[in-house]
């Protein structure tokens, strides 16, 4: 059971060593930090690379948002869900108590369960927010970071599927 979870895990955090090394969304990132004219077609063409890594992750059912930002608060993201919001999400995330505590850990989620900080529906779901830098090809300073939304799915799917004999007491 625990491996099981494990892999799950590992393969979800996958993505997020994607999006550090990604020349689209590291193109994106630099072109969106500079303000450059191009930043929209380099914005569509690392969505869509992210798009095709996030269905192509053995994990993406867990993913709940994917959202890649900037140092400006400008971002691209990706979700199983259908997200028509007009407010600033990496606003937000950043105004979370858990979004410096994340960014300083790259890939911790020392958080455990919380309510989801932007809930794509009026259904209040529980998740593990993972938060890592996005570093300049050429190193630091960051050009950006990325926040993975995991649903708690990825671990209660794993231990509605475990099989106990009729009379535990788990």
């Amino acid at each position: 059971l625990v491996e099981t979870i494990q892999y799950d895990m590992n393969t979800a955090f996958s993505i997020l060593d994607f999006c550090e090394s990604n020349e689209a969304i590291n193109s994106y990132l630099n072109a969106s930090n500079r303000h450059q004219d191009n930043t929209t077609a380099l914005a569509y063409h690392a969505w869509e690379r992210l798009r095709e890594e996030c269905r192509n992750n053995s994990s993406y059912s867990y993913f709940n948002r994917l959202l890649i930002s900037d140092r400006n608060g400008e971002y691209i993201q990706f979700s199983p869900f259908d997200i028509y919001q007009k407010v600033s999400l990496s606003g937000i995330l950043m105004e979370q108590p858990f979004f410096q505590q994340l960014y300083d850990n790259p890939g911790s989620i020392q958080t455990g369960f919380i309510a989801d900080p932007l809930p794509a529906s009026s259904v209040e779901s529980l998740i593990i927010p993972v938060i890592r830098p996005v570093y300049t090809v050429y190193g630091r300073p960051a050009a950006g970071w990325c926040y993975l939304a995991l649903s708690s799915n990825i671990f209660a799917n794993r231990f509605k599927s475990y099989n106990l004999y009729s009379d535990s007491q788990l």
